[in-house]
């Protein structure tokens, strides 16, 4: 009866927090989150809840910019209705407490002022998670308003499954392609700068006839043509007609004509960097795909009404436990830091409605140790209070009847006979 009783008493409380005013949701205030005042034994909003949209979504804009807009947007409602700031939950608390002396007073003797703030509390609570719920479901029909403008009109749960439009997706989609694309290429485009190589970088033969060979010597250049005729003892010279030139005296590109291991080398160059540029083209052609691809994908999502967003990932979390369990070692996912955390996430694209039960789990269990805590504070002094003032009246009241008692003493005394 009590429960009931109590719970009743508070199904006001969170009705301004939660009600719809049309298509308008209610601005709550400045929030004050990270606030400790008043709550020194508490977590504070920040190491509770670290994860806004733009922590949570880690992921880059210019691929995903219509979903991390919609998330901000929602996470930014979200907060001003389900993270009240410090005069909100004053309030709250306030109401809560109201009328605590005619409960307090009626309440089962047998039930202690732990039991009884704990029913309390519990009673807020449960009224808080109701109203939570109703909450949501207006949110949902408030974002899927063509009015609204966040979802572009479609449902906050649509129907069928989105694409997996991610990057590593598309590229997966977009190398395929271009490997097919360029099939056998690689062997034809190296057969090809082979030959140009060697156009390049001809190898004379002794007695072949050369044309404008060029050479220095100081400060003079030089050209000749004629008939190579070999080499000067010990190779360090070639003979072009009668005349014999130092191989110092000749560029490199000149020298490769006349020296096999010079050529070999200046001609693998050449197919070398042909190769890479043709590598460089296959991996432009797939970047290029790859982004054609994610961004046609990722349209389709958004057109769907469906966001990419950061999910905690239980099977993460279930590895590093056991893991740490091997190890011999403590982990606590709710103390790591909120950038820590972020390796347990995994981006998945998930309905509007999925993002706001995620948001609105994480983002309530703040406001209700929040309160809790405030309000089991509050109600133990309330009842402090109380309980003086009725030990005050009871000792008025004992004083009272001892002192009826003394009277009634002396009348019955005085009616005696003498």
């Amino acid at each position: 009866m009590m429960k009931k009783f109590f719970a009743l008493s508070v199904a006001a409380v969170f009705f301004c927090m939660f009600s719809v005013r049309g298509q308008e949701l209610p601005d709550q205030g400045a929030n004050e989150p990270g606030s400790r005042e008043g709550t020194e034994n508490l977590q504070s909003a920040d190491e509770l809840y670290p994860y806004t949209a733009r922590l949570r979504t880690n992921i880059d804009r210019k691929d995903y910019e219509v979903s991390l807009k919609r998330t901000e947007k929602i996470t930014e409602m979200m907060e001003k209705a389900l993270l009240p700031g410090k005069k909100e939950r004053e309030k709250y608390i306030a109401e809560s407490i109201k009328g605590l002396e005619e409960k307090y007073r009626s309440k089962d003797k047998s039930t202690t002022d732990g039991q009884f703030i704990d029913e309390l509390v519990k009673a807020t609570l449960d009224t808080l998670d109701e109203k939570t719920k109703t909450y949501q479901q207006k949110l949902e029909e408030k974002i899927s308003s063509p009015k609204n403008g966040i979802l572009g009109g479609a449902s906050a749960s649509p129907a069928g499954k989105p694409l997996e439009a991610t990057r590593a997706k598309a590229r997966e989609y977009a190398k395929e392609l271009v490997e097919k694309e360029y099939a056998g290429l690689d062997k034809s485009i190296a057969a090809k700068l082979i030959q140009e190589a060697k156009k390049k970088y001809p190898l004379y033969k002794k007695g072949q006839k050369v044309e404008n060979i060029t050479y220095s010597n100081g400060r003079n250049h030089y050209r000749i043509s004629g008939t190579f005729y070999g080499y000067g003892i010990g190779g360090r010279s070639i003979m072009i007609n009668s005349r014999t030139i130092p191989k110092r005296n000749l560029s490199a590109e000149v020298r490769a004509r006349f020296d096999e291991k010079e050529n070999e080398r200046l001609c693998q160059r050449y197919v070398d960097n042909g190769m890479k540029e043709h590598r460089a083209k296959k991996f432009r052609a797939i970047i290029s795909l790859t982004n054609k691809r994610l961004k046609e994908q990722v349209e389709k999502n958004d057109k769907a009404g469906f966001i990419f967003y950061g999910i905690k990932d239980e099977r993460k979390i279930a590895e590093q436990v056991e893991k740490s369990k091997r190890n011999k070692e403590k982990f606590d996912f709710a103390a790591l830091t909120p950038e820590t955390q972020l390796k347990f996430y995994t981006n998945k694209w998930v309905s509007a409605s999925t993002v706001i039960k995620d948001l609105s789990g994480s983002m309530i269990s703040v406001t209700r140790q929040r309160i809790a805590y405030e309000l089991k504070n509050a109600a133990t002094k309330e009842i402090a209070g109380i309980a003086q003032k009725m030990a005050k009246e009871k000792e008025q009241q004992n004083n009272a009847d001892n002192q009826n008692a003394e009277e009634n003493a002396d009348n019955e005394d005085n009616a005696l006979p003498q």
